[in-house]
């Protein structure tokens, strides 16, 4: 999947074309920017991805008129959160989501991020030099198949996910890494029994880290993993994985011929989310092992926010440091809904603690209402 037209110059370059890239691609192309959206992979490709939307990221689409995208696709509903730890078990209701391969959902963003006036070239390594104050614009250098081409923008979103490698000559924009991180693991398997179950985000828990299953359309299942490092490298990841769905007791899943992916260490912040014509976007900004869709709500909420700071400095109403500097403010506000997670998956760390309160919420269910609202509202 590849368009292609334009010049070297553009209003935004947005790099990235996963759920933040896109979606801000879209909203700024809307705006009568001329935008380009470049992705390193050839489109539409395979992400690991929890692969749920909550009622949150739900109302981000519906607002921008992209709800459609999901009825086209025919995204399963998702309704109740079962966990799992070895002989606990509960079943928390949850706010109405959906459920979505991102194979399917991220090519349709990028379909209608095109159809709104955006330029999209994929197989594109882009990497965003470092800022020339004599300048109005920034430069990204891209290696795209066998040329390489110098472009300039105004501004530039970096939406390429965790570490950000396309600011990789910028040492200021490092991300700090968690030093008890996992390391995500995903894929995509036909769906071939009445498990995982209609309408349920299933997430089996272990010592090692956890498991997550979800039915998707056309009768697949997603499933995502965060799994400890070292269990990886000693069993690898298919073992690493059943081994998870083993102590929880979790029904088996054929995962013979699956194509895992991986991801690189999941939990990290960068502290450093913008400078003068420089946004970070998504996981791109800092990533927090999620549970039921805060991924994609994190990634669709930062770009619904940048794109005023944006549209004001291309038409020049305001200067670019000062809405960096803004935008630095924003993303550490942003930041404290996301504690949450962090102290959810903190407590995942501690197996017994886990499953003793995974046994309360089973005999008191509606401990877990207060829960679930804020993190679907996250």
């Amino acid at each position: 999947m590849t368009y292609v037209r334009g010049t070297n110059d553009w209003d935004v370059i947005c790099i990235g074309a996963g759920v933040a890239g896109s979606f801000a691609t879209y909203l700024l192309a809307q705006s009568g920017l001329r935008v380009l959206l470049l992705e390193q992979h050839a489109f539409p490709r395979t992400k690991v991805c929890g692969g749920c939307l909550n009622g949150a990221s739900i109302k981000f689409l519906k607002d921008a008129g992209l709800l459609g995208i999901l009825e086209t696709l025919r995204s399963p509903t998702t309704r109740q959160l079962q966990l799992t730890n070895g002989t606990a078990s509960a079943t928390i209701p949850i706010a109405a989501g959906r459920s979505v391969s991102r194979q399917a959902f991220d090519a349709a963003m990028v379909e209608h991020a095109v159809a709104a006036g955006a330029t999209f070239w994929d197989r594109t390594k882009a990497t965003v030099q470092p800022a020339d104050k004599e300048t109005s614009w920034r430069n990204v250098e891209c290696q795209r198949l066998d040329s390489q081409v110098t472009l300039q923008s105004g501004i530039v979103l970096a939406c390429d996910g965790l570490g950000h490698p396309s600011l990789r000559r910028m040492d200021h924009f490092r991300s700090h890494v968690k030093t008890d991180s996992k390391v995500g693991l995903g894929c995509v398997i036909p769906l071939r029994s009445e498990w995982p179950a209609a309408e349920t985000i299933h997430m089996a828990v272990g010592a090692t880290g956890y498991v997550g299953c979800v039915r998707l359309e056309n009768e697949q299942v997603n499933l995502a993993a965060a799994i400890d490092p070292k269990d990886i490298v000693a069993r690898g990841a298919v073992p690493a994985i059943r081994n998870v769905l083993g102590e929880a007791n979790a029904a088996k899943i054929a995962l013979e011929s699956a194509n895992i992916q991986g991801t690189r260490l999941l939990s990290c912040d960068s502290a450093r989310v913008s400078e003068a014509r420089l946004f970070l976007l998504g996981d791109a900004m800092g990533y927090a092992e999620p549970f039921t869709g805060e991924g994609m709500t994190w990634a669709l909420r930062s770009a619904q926010e940048v794109v005023p700071w944006v549209l004001q400095v291309a038409r020049s109403r305001l200067d670019p440091q000062t809405a960096a500097n803004l935008w630095q403010q924003q993303v550490k506000t942003a930041r404290r809904s996301r504690r949450l997670c962090h102290r959810l998956t903190s407590l995942l760390q501690y197996p017994t603690a886990t499953r003793h309160a995974i046994h309360l919420l089973s005999m008191f269910p509606l401990l877990a209402k207060p829960i679930a609202t804020k993190i679907g509202a996250a």
